[in-house]
């Protein structure tokens, strides 16, 4: 793994919601339109809130979007793997494998989450997450053993790696 600064092009603030706590990021598109977070020597930056990122962020002169921050909260779908959640929770659950998957790709680590299984899992949260997809009566999926079982691994690498790469000791700013 190499030592990469990665930031978008134009970002904003992403706030976290993680069980010590939420930590905010800085997301958006890199210039080939990938979807980053900010990264120094292949470590995410983490701020402890929305002001404190932004006041870096105007300091390092990175162009900013208007925009609000973003929050990604992860309870729902650590309750569901916990087994205290029966449904999956599509929304949540999309959030945290993309996220996962950003964050891959800012920190260069492996993130295998493509292929037939993955791809139809991947479709059917986002379905189910959006409501201009899914029409007005809304899209809920009905999962198979192998795609829940494929999901809650899946799932469960996502929160792996973001705990692995998004604790405040892995990139504190």
């Amino acid at each position: 793994m190499s030592c990469v600064d990665v930031r978008p092009v134009c970002g904003f603030p992403t706030v976290v919601v993680l069980p010590d706590g939420p930590l905010t990021l800085w997301w958006g598109p890199d210039v080939a339109g990938v979807d980053v977070v900010a990264t120094r020597d292949s470590r995410v930056l983490t701020w402890q809130d929305v002001d404190t990122c932004l006041g870096a962020v105007r300091e390092l002169g990175w162009p900013a979007e208007e925009a609000e921050a973003d929050v990604v909260d992860l309870s729902p779908v650590r309750a569901w793997l916990a087994g205290v959640r029966r449904s999956v929770p599509a929304g949540p659950a999309l959030e945290a494998w993309n996220l996962a998957g950003e964050v891959a790709v800012s920190v260069d680590a492996s993130w295998d989450d493509r292929g037939r299984l993955a791809d139809v899992c991947h479709l059917k949260l986002t379905a189910a997450a959006s409501p201009s997809l899914s029409g007005p009566r809304g899209y809920v999926p009905r999962w198979t053993v192998a795609q829940e079982r494929y999901l809650r691994r899946r799932i469960g690498a996502a929160l792996a790696l973001l705990r692995t790469h998004l604790s405040a000791e892995a990139g504190a700013s």
